[in-house]
């Protein structure tokens, strides 16, 4: 085997032993978080799998399935992000959305500018892919045209500042230490997803000898943290609906001193 595919084994190893850890975990402990970081890791094994057989079998094919990859593990993303935000009390998935979406219109924008650059990608097929040697090994390197990368750079902004936001105001609300390192884990993942993504597959791979499958590895070992720290999840989720009822109550006060004076 060459050299990018041993490092893409290595990187999952992380997902592996966070599904196995996630999986042993009762689901009433954490709600919907754990299923979250469940498919969060599934979307992550979907993306190193098909960097191995875009290696192996030299095919641009495998390169379109790592990019719808990268759409799942955003969506997936986001909508964590959201669910920490808006209903950390929340069960199921359609319980969740049915919150998110009376809370917030720009989780559907999210999802739409998503979906928008996911069907530019599949329809007008940018990818091409160009043989490289480093050393004695071969090496399939993607190129894309100037303007996919131009859209792939609008698309990102928007894409990495939503969920980054969301987790923002929820680490203000944080009062506790474990709460906070939760939370920061969760926005360094999501950090160093699309910086690896958008900067090192889409920039820096024709340059760097397996910078791509390296930044993986960086990635995996984050969402192996990650599925770690939902031990703490309990804790964070508790908090969190505490907090709303400490900001909800103080207004049902006033409201109710108002009728009383009325």
């Amino acid at each position: 085997m060459s050299t990018p595919i041993y490092l893409d084994l290595v990187a999952m190893v992380a997902p592996a032993l966070s599904i196995w850890l996630l999986t042993r975990q009762k689901p009433s402990f954490v709600g919907i978080a754990r299923r979250n970081l469940i498919r969060l890791n599934i979307y992550f094994f979907l993306i190193l799998a098909a960097d191995i057989g875009r290696i192996m079998a030299q095919s641009s094919i495998a390169t379109y399935v790592m990019l719808v990859g990268f759409f799942l593990v955003a969506m997936n993303f986001g909508h964590a992000a959201a669910v920490v935000q808006f209903c950390p009390e929340a069960r199921t998935w359609g319980e969740s959305m049915k919150i998110i979406l009376k809370r917030t219109m720009l989780f559907p924008l999210f999802l739409l500018i998503l979906g928008i650059w996911l069907a530019v990608t599949l329809t007008f097929e940018p990818v091409t892919s160009s043989l490289t040697m480093y050393g004695n090994e071969a090496y399939v390197v993607p190129s894309f045209p100037t303007w996919y990368l131009a859209l792939t750079v609008a698309v990102a902004a928007p894409v990495v500042l939503y969920p980054s936001l969301l987790l923002l105001s929820s680490l203000r609300r944080a009062q506790t230490s474990y709460t906070r390192n939760s939370l920061l884990l969760m926005l360094s993942s999501w950090l160093c997803f699309p910086t690896v993504g958008l900067v090192v597959f889409f920039l820096l791979s024709p340059m760097i000898p397996f910078s791509y499958e390296l930044g993986l590895i960086l990635s995996s070992a984050l969402y192996g943290l990650l599925a770690i720290s939902i031990r703490t999840l309990p804790g964070t989720t508790r908090f969190l609906k505490t907090s709303f009822l400490i900001d909800i109550i103080p207004v049902l006060c006033l409201s109710k001193h108002n009728r009383g004076r009325s």
